[in-house]
């Protein structure tokens, strides 16, 4: 979705999932769809946070969002969130393994 500024005190997205030492924009997405977000962001190229809303300190150019993640995808920046749309669907997306494969579960 692009490149947006963040501030300290009141983060654009508000949920910190996580800190990893190798992130993808897969992951840090499956773990905000997880939780039932909206939206998926990654700030210096290995925070993974979600929210429902984003925006409020606005967009900046793609190239304020120059770190890189694992697959050499954008990943953010200091103070920049690489966000993403969540997509909603009622698949569980869940970490388990059924004999070597993902286990998915549907909700109807």
């Amino acid at each position: 979705m692009g490149c947006f500024i963040d501030q300290i005190g009141s983060r654009d997205l508000n949920i910190f999932i996580g800190d990893y030492e190798q992130l993808t924009p897969e992951e840090c997405i499956r773990a905000c769809q997880q939780e039932n977000y909206l939206y998926a962001g990654i700030q210096y190229g290995n925070e993974c946070r979600c929210g429902q809303q984003f925006g409020k300190y606005g967009q900046v150019s793609d190239d304020e969002c120059h770190y890189t993640c694992l697959t050499t995808e954008k990943c953010g920046g200091d103070y920049r969130n690489s966000v993403y749309r969540v997509a909603q669907s009622n698949i569980d997306l869940s970490d388990k393994q059924v004999r070597g494969k993902e286990k998915f579960r549907l909700f109807l």
